[in-house]
């Protein structure tokens, strides 16, 4: 017998509030640890398991994604002797920055154009 998958549910693969509540974690322990690089990374790194599962916004969901590199780094930092972890803040920094300007064009959602048949 092979297995079986579950079906979708309504809205899956859609960047929700969850998901931004998760991306939004990890951002602001992301900048807190590139002020302080050499601090223990304990929120960084929860912050970095908890997106796993997190949908990125549309538009960003590629291999060169700043949402991708932010969480690789989230989950390495660990392994970053002093040396890199300063080296690396800079880098840290700008895509938590990157990635929450994203996150805020991703809630804004698209301008849609007045109503003809209500604006005229």
């Amino acid at each position: 017998m092979g297995a079986h998958r579950r079906k979708r549910r309504p809205g899956e693969g859609e960047f929700q509030a969850s998901d931004a509540r998760a991306w939004r974690r990890l951002v602001a322990a992301a900048e807190a640890q590139a002020r302080a690089p050499l601090a223990l990374p304990d929120d960084l790194i929860k912050a970095g398991d908890k997106v796993v599962k997190a949908v990125i916004p549309l538009g960003w969901r590629h291999r060169g994604s700043a949402f991708l590199a932010l969480a690789a780094i989230a989950r390495g930092w660990f392994r970053l002797n002093h040396e890199e972890r300063a080296a690396k803040a800079e880098e840290l920094a700008g895509l938590a920055h990157t990635c929450a300007a994203a996150i805020d064009a991703a809630e804004a959602g698209p301008e849609r154009p007045p109503r003809a048949d209500v604006f005229g």
